[in-house]
């Protein structure tokens, strides 16, 4: 029997836009500690943190922020499976916010098994 450790999956997440980013989170459902969240992000920084998922259950990762023109609490998925086995690791992925539409919403590039 072979028993290895859980790659956590790292997520990068880059500023592509002229202007900074506030209060941006990196979480799945289910989870409850506290959620990573990037207090600030400059234009053309990128900032990176792990995840760890305890549960042995399947579940999706998403990306939170708030959106000032619609004043609600936006949800972005970026990654579809996610659980704590061996076979469901997942290794690097890339968020890049390259736009922002007019409504606010933010525009999103994922790389998945970025290296």
């Amino acid at each position: 029997m072979f028993i290895g450790m859980q790659t956590l999956p790292v997520v990068y997440v880059d500023n592509n836009l002229q202007e900074a980013l506030e209060n941006i989170t990196i979480t799945f459902d289910g989870n409850k500690a506290k959620e990573p969240t990037f207090k600030s992000i400059k234009s053309g920084e990128r900032v990176f943190t792990g995840l760890y998922n305890k549960f042995d259950e399947i579940r999706a990762i998403y990306l939170k922020y708030y959106n000032d023109k619609l004043a609600i609490m936006e949800k972005k998925q970026i990654y579809k499976v996610f659980n704590n086995t061996i076979l469901g690791t997942v290794g690097i992925i890339l968020v890049e916010i390259v736009g922002k539409q007019q409504d606010g919403k933010l525009e999103l590039k994922i790389t998945e098994n970025f290296s």
